[in-house]
């Protein structure tokens, strides 16, 4: 099995390190202005849009909503 390293455009919630990787990887693909409002979307999504009572269960259940969303549908 080869592993290649592509960015990604959409979030790949599979796990974690994926989850993580995507988002990163997305952000790094726009301008100033759009990695602001980009991570303003998630820190919004994460703090009002999931539930959860530590950070890794909020984590997890917001990589269960994004997976497979572009920046434009986030």
């Amino acid at each position: 099995m080869v592993a290649t390293s592509c960015k990604k455009d959409a979030v790949d919630a599979t796990n974690t390190k994926t989850f993580q990787a995507s988002i990163n990887d997305m952000a790094s693909s726009l301008n100033t202005l759009g990695q602001v409002k980009f991570n303003e979307a998630l820190y919004i999504l994460k703090t009002f849009g999931v539930e959860g009572e530590t950070e890794v269960e909020k984590l997890a259940a917001l990589g269960k909503k994004l997976h497979g969303l572009k920046v434009p549908q986030i």
